[in-house]
């Protein structure tokens, strides 16, 4: 199959929401004609976009905290439902924008562990996935929090430069009867939402910062590309793993084979694809792997469980197709968008 094919076998065999993001995200049709009127009411008549919705207090607010699992985290619930091709327009989707730009009244009642302690630490806390949630949900980035939240994120990448090796901004200890890393106080590195952040804004973006931020992104890979002790701490203490860029996503992959290791890198390399940027470099690996009729039997089965529970957004996977989609669909979409130059 090439990847004309694949878009063809996804507009045939996909659910809804696939359906949707095909056609507004790689085809570019107007969401507003009848057609996408009417995909966009089945998303939202999916039973886990119901699930979603049903978890918004009166306040507007989506789940139970800000950072969580899915149907209790205010950011997984978001993600969630852009993944699936909700729009910001959605009343629901405004009713979740306006609490927080109301956020000063529920900061203490909707924190989680260790939240405020990373913000203080400039690691990307609570403040930071406040504001990324504000950019998805289509706040204005001349908003003072984002504009706030936008400065700490390029100190922590133009921090980062002064680091040699990893020794440099962590330490080793034991915690809990293992071996991890800790951040060292005063030093800077950034998290996955601080490079969120500086991805979707632009007011940021001088020549002196833009080039800034290449030397630094390069710097940062190039010091975790072998880094493999999983999750970072603060004050051996607060976890602040998940806040932490995966790094290992970002390098180039030669094959799938590399995940064989640690299947659960193949969810997160699945999740890079739906985030990639516009004229983003594809690794041959995806290419050699997506246009072969038989990916499902060439896929490990432990690689799909991770993908099913952590990124598929296919209703049901008891049919092939149902997998089918929901492997091809994120590797089209950053085929497309590195087409997008």
């Amino acid at each position: 199959m090439n990847k004309e094919q694949i878009i063809d076998f996804l507009l045939e065999n996909a659910s809804p929401n696939i359906k949707y993001r095909v056609k507004r995200d790689i085809l570019k049709e107007s969401i507003d004609s009848v057609e996408m009127q009417n995909l966009q009411e089945k998303i939202l008549d999916l039973p886990k976009i119901k699930k979603t919705f049903a978890t918004q207090k009166a306040n507007g607010f989506l789940g139970d905290v800000v950072h969580g699992a899915y149907f209790s985290g205010f950011d997984t619930n978001v993600y969630y439902l852009k993944l699936n091709g909700v729009e910001n327009s959605n009343p629901n989707m405004q009713k979740a924008k306006q609490a927080l730009l109301n956020w000063k009244d529920n900061e203490d009642e909707y924190d989680f562990h260790g939240g405020k302690a990373m913000d203080e630490h400039g690691r990307g806390g609570i403040k930071a996935i406040i504001a990324e949630l504000m950019l998805t949900l289509g706040c204005d980035e001349s908003t003072p929090h984002i504009q706030e939240q936008i400065n700490i994120a390029l100190a922590a990448f133009r921090g980062a430069l002064n680091h040699n090796n990893i020794d440099d901004f962590t330490k080793e200890c034991s915690f809990k009867g293992e071996k991890v890393r800790y951040y060292i106080k005063n030093t800077a590195f950034p998290a996955g939402n601080h490079l969120s952040i500086l991805n979707r804004t632009s007011s940021w973006k001088t020549d002196e910062n833009l080039l800034m931020f290449e030397n630094s992104y390069n710097h940062c890979k190039n010091l975790m590309k072998d880094y493999q002790g999983g999750c970072i701490y603060i004050n051996c203490g607060h976890l602040v793993g998940p806040f932490n860029i995966n790094w290992r996503e970002r390098k180039e992959i030669k094959s799938i084979d590399e995940f064989k290791d640690y299947p659960i890198d193949f969810a997160w390399w699945m999740r890079s694809l739906q985030n990639a940027q516009k004229g983003c470099p594809v690794d041959q690996a995806l290419k050699d792997w997506i246009f072969k009729d038989d990916i499902i039997a060439i896929t490990p089965d432990v690689y799909l469980k991770k993908h099913t529970y952590l990124w598929a957004i296919e209703p049901s996977w008891r049919k092939i197709e149902s997998k089918l989609c929901d492997l091809y669909f994120p590797a089209v979409l950053t085929l497309s968008n590195a087409e997008m130059l």
